[in-house]
């Protein structure tokens, strides 16, 4: 399929589903990182706030 032409090109796409899957996960891990970190701020404004 990559070597017929569409007019006077030839279009070839790919995927490396491995590099994007480790991306996501490196993601998601960050994401519940920051989330950690807000809720222990939150926590210790609450607290703050109450002295």
């Amino acid at each position: 399929m990559a070597d017929t032409p569409l007019g006077k090109m030839i279009i070839e796409m790919g995927f490396d589903d491995s590099s994007f899957s480790k991306g996501i996960t490196g993601v998601n891990k960050q994401l519940a990182a920051l989330k950690n970190d807000l809720k222990t701020s939150w926590t210790n404004v609450k607290y703050l706030d109450t002295k």
